[in-house]
């Protein structure tokens, strides 16, 4: 009890201006990469799936007379490391949204994105299939499969940054396509090791790159220094409402946020969160929306547009006396 008492009269402590619109950036920061959080995850198994799985194609006639792995073995495991990597995938993005609610807008891409990945996956195996028919030969098909199943992968990539606002992802798609573009020029069977090491090994870089930055951005909000200072909205001028408030506006419009997923991402206790959350709301800064997910009670929140403007000239008011222009 007197641990969170000590808490909340830290939280109410306002800062300089410098020190609050630090946090304010590095809170915003730190729940885009939060809500994003799945993405390392994701980075991780994929590198792993493209390392093992084309590994395991290209051991078919890598390494031959001296060792082959069997086309009845490695075309299954390839299959079902491909499988393992979508189901997992699809584990972390529902994980990912968990506690937020959207408009049908939001509902209705999501579903349209994951109805193009098979619609694409089809038309990929239909148009190889043609080739074959009107005379590709077999070493040819080997290379057309899996540098266009690469190459759609990548161009999905960019996709889903901008739908979900996943920087990395964009980092990832560049490089996928990078590396379907120049593994068939190494010719059947190399191609596959080159989509094993180059892809599978820069996924796994890229898996490492962004957990580090997570890292840091949830640092970088946990040591934001303390002063005091006045002269600015009293309601958003205190640490753990701007942070709240920071947090909020992250969110797109009709978007809103379930309170534990809310109290997830910026790490406060629930007694801490709903005394702030109480004085935004007095303020007609805040929505709190109490409904049920079945049976079960659930707080929805978000801005009101009075809020939205409250922090929006609280930024501006920052900026202007530190004398920045942006």
């Amino acid at each position: 009890m007197n641990t969170e008492s000590r808490d909340d009269h830290a939280d109410d402590t306002p800062l300089s201006p410098e020190q609050m619109l630090a946090l304010m950036k590095d809170q915003q920061r730190s729940v885009e990469g939060q809500v994003a959080g799945f993405v390392p995850h994701i980075l991780l198994v994929w590198g792993i799936v493209w390392l093992a799985g084309f590994l395991t194609l290209w051991l078919i006639d890598g390494l031959q007379p001296a060792f082959g792995i069997p086309l009845a073995v490695a075309v299954p495991s390839f299959i079902v490391l491909l499988a393992g990597g979508i189901g997992l995938s699809a584990l972390f993005g529902i994980r990912s949204g968990r506690g937020f609610r959207g408009s049908s807008d939001d509902t209705f891409r999501g579903i349209v994105y994951g109805i193009t990945w098979l619609v694409g996956a089809l038309c990929i195996q239909a148009f190889g299939q043609a080739l074959i028919v009107n005379g590709m030969d077999p070493d040819l098909a080997n290379i057309y499969y899996p540098t266009a199943y690469v190459l759609f992968t990548g161009v999905m990539y960019f996709v889903s940054a901008a739908l979900w606002r996943a920087v990395p992802m964009l980092f990832l798609g560049g490089w996928t396509i990078l590396v379907g573009v120049v593994a068939p020029y190494f010719g059947y069977p190399t191609h596959y090791l080159v989509l094993a090491v180059a892809g599978g090994l820069g996924l796994l870089a890229l898996a490492a790159a962004s957990y580090v930055h997570l890292w840091r951005l949830r640092r970088a909000v946990e040591n934001a220094g303390r002063c005091a200072m006045a002269e600015l909205d009293p309601v958003i001028h205190a640490q753990a409402r701007l942070r709240i408030t920071a947090a909020l506006a992250t969110l797109v419009a009709d978007e809103q946020i379930s309170f534990p997923r809310l109290q997830e991402l910026l790490g406060m206790t629930a007694g801490n969160l709903s005394t702030h959350l109480r004085k935004l709301e007095d303020a007609g800064y805040v929505t709190v929306e109490k409904t049920f997910d079945r049976r079960t009670p659930v707080t929805y929140l978000a801005l009101t547009k009075k809020g939205r403007r409250a922090f929006e000239d609280y930024t501006e008011t920052l900026r202007s006396v530190l004398g920045e222009t942006s």
